[in-house]
């Protein structure tokens, strides 16, 4: 009697002992690093028998960082060492004067797998609370700046466009100078062939020149002629005709000297007459030089004009001085050929420039090809590289969605090997009871919803898997079934029939019933076992309000008076009597602490 009722105060006070919420307690870190501030909360839950831990990293600074921190935490009760790095894709990031918090962490929680009874050798008291808490250590790893890396980027973004613009202005540049270089060349080659032609006319006209005033001084040295004389040696003559012959010679003579004389005066005549002409050809020649020259220097500088108009591209207009010229020198061929030569090198300057034209056209064309291709490359390469980097998100966020999904997974996994748990029942055909003493028996009962699943998964930021993470376990209490008048006990087929058409609600969930004991001891401590095992596979153990009942003394009632048995919160008319071995335990001795299978450690 006595055992039932601190079995029974143990289950009133359960209940009033998990519905306390106790505060987080804080764990002493040493800081590595002045920068960040890291800070670890620990909570225990008694219902649970869990220990849950929640950290925080405080970003000290204006910077955005990112990195990697890694935790090791020693705790006691068998759970061991437990290594991991935070964050949900084992990477922490903190904005500027940002903190990490356990929202943008996994869920670290341990249970302890002793018995309540190995509990209390292990546990650590802390003021109202437990702890499975031994030590602590944590590194940093992997730091990255994300603010510099980004000004970093940026930085060299800038310096690669401004090398490019650097580029640019220098091609530019050099086909500039080269263009000034041709245009420089053309000009030289243009007043080499000006002066070129400037000294072939200069050299002509002073060949003319030259020509003229050696043909004066041949004139002037023709026209002259000179009187011969004539000696004969005489003939000695002793006669008179010797004499005779001798004044007819100088009679002769005589007349030869006058016909000479005459003939001098004659060329003397002829000599004034063509000094005369000579002198009047010299006039006329000097006019017509001094017209030359006049008309030369004109030419020359008509001709300067013209080339200077023409050095400037303005050839068609340029050539108007030196035309003109020509026409009023009278030259009408030179004044045409002229008009000519200007209008060819203006079209030639039209055709050049045309081309000119349209080699720049071609440059700009090429230019803005080049460019265009420059930034479709440039554009290529973004592309790739977002998709690579949204290819490794989706890779990172696929590996963190199956694990996620894997976690919770397993968890229905082991509840439902927990309920699949095939369950042999020993035959009850050939049990004979002397001294009318029970089979004991129970089973247990899940929610409806204990497996239920629901995952709602979208990239980049959507990851919701849930299941049900509190799915109650009810265990039923232990029933006694007592022998008929004769010892024997129910065929187990009908036995278990009975209690699951009694007993067990079939719309509420799945059930699982043991197999019977004849010894109060050992059921209760299948109990025990079932009910650890029950938490290990992440059921909320619920435990009925009742300990015992009699199934005999329940078959005495009809449904309508009993209104349902309700072991989870409603109040059984049923009788409350204990099996016999329950009223009248086997003597202990007194020193010998008696061992309460259901109760929890007390705190």
């Amino acid at each position: 009697m006595k055992k039932v009722i601190l079995l029974l105060l143990f289950f009133s006070s359960l209940s009033s002992f998990s519905q306390r919420v106790q505060g987080r307690r804080t764990v002493g870190v040493h800081q590595l690093d002045a920068r960040f501030t890291f800070s670890v909360e620990k909570y225990w839950s008694g219902m649970a028998d869990a220990e849950s831990y929640y950290f925080y990293v405080q970003n000290n600074t204006s910077q955005e960082y990112k990195m990697e921190i890694e935790v090791t935490l020693t705790l006691g009760c068998g759970v061991g060492t437990k290594t991991y790095k935070l964050g949900i894709n084992r990477i922490v990031y903190l904005e500027p004067n940002g903190q990490f918090t356990p929202d943008d962490d996994w869920v670290h929680s341990y249970m302890i797998t002793s018995d309540r009874e190995q509990q209390k050798q292990c546990l650590i008291q802390e003021g109202d609370t437990y702890t499975l808490f031994r030590g602590m250590s944590w590194r940093l790893s992997n730091i990255v700046n994300l603010t510099e890396e980004k000004a970093q980027k940026e930085a060299a973004a800038k310096k690669k466009k401004e090398d490019e613009e650097r580029a640019r202005l220098e091609r530019e540049a050099a086909a500039k100078k080269k263009k000034e270089d041709e245009e420089r060349a053309r000009l030289e080659r243009e007043a080499t062939e000006k002066k070129k032609r400037e000294e072939e006319e200069k050299a002509r006209q002073a060949k003319a020149t030259a020509t003229e005033k050696q043909n004066s001084q041949g004139n002037n040295s023709t026209g002259s002629g000179g009187s011969g004389s004539y000696s004969s040696s005489p003939s000695p003559s002793v006669n008179t005709a010797a004499q005779n012959r001798q004044s007819e010679l100088e009679r002769q003579k005589q007349l030869q000297i006058e016909k000479n004389e005459e003939i001098k005066r004659q060329q003397q005549i002829a000599q004034e007459q063509a000094e005369q002409k000579r002198q009047q050809q010299f006039e006329e020649m000097q006019a017509k030089l001094a017209e030359n020259r006049r008309k030369t220097e004109a030419l020359n500088v008509a001709s300067q004009e013209t080339m200077n108009q023409w050095s400037q591209g303005n050839y068609l207009q340029g050539s108007t001085a030196l035309v003109n010229e020509y026409a009023a020198q009278g030259n009408s061929d030179a004044a045409l050929t002229t008009l000519a030569v200007g209008t060819g090198l203006e079209i030639i300057n039209m055709i050049g420039e045309e081309k000119r034209r349209k080699e720049e056209a071609e440059e700009r064309r090429a230019e803005q090809a080049r460019r265009a291709e420059e930034e479709r490359r440039r554009l290529a390469e973004i592309e790739a590289e977002k998709q690579r980097i949204l290819d490794e998100q989706k890779r990172e966020f696929n590996l963190l969605v199956e694990e996620n999904r894997q976690i919770k997974k397993s968890v229905i996994r082991k509840r439902d090997e927990f309920l699949n748990e095939e369950i042999k029942h020993t035959p009850t055909f050939d049990i004979f009871s002397e001294d009318e003493s029970p089979l004991y028996i129970f089973y247990v009962q899940t929610d409806k919803d204990y497996n239920q699943y629901y995952e709602n998964v979208s990239f980049p930021s959507v990851i919701e898997i849930s299941i049900n993470e509190n799915a109650s376990l009810h265990f039923s209490p232990i029933i006694a079934i007592s022998p008929n008048s004769s010892g024997e006990y129910p065929f187990i087929k009908e036995m278990l029939s009975e209690i699951k058409s009694k007993y067990v609600d079939v719309e509420k969930g799945k059930h699982k019933i043991y197999n019977w004991s004849r010894n109060l001891e050992e059921i209760q401590t299948i109990y025990n076992q079932e009910a650890n095992v029950a938490r290990q596979s992440y059921f909320t153990v619920v435990f009925p309000e009742e300990a015992f009942i009699n199934h005999s003394d329940k078959n005495k009632k009809t449904e309508e008076e009993d209104g349902g048995i309700d072991y989870w919160g409603g109040e059984s008319n049923s009788a409350k009597e204990i099996p016999k071995e329950a009223k009248e335990p086997a003597k202990k001795d007194e020193k010998e602490e008696e061992i309460d299978y259901w109760s929890t450690p007390s705190k």
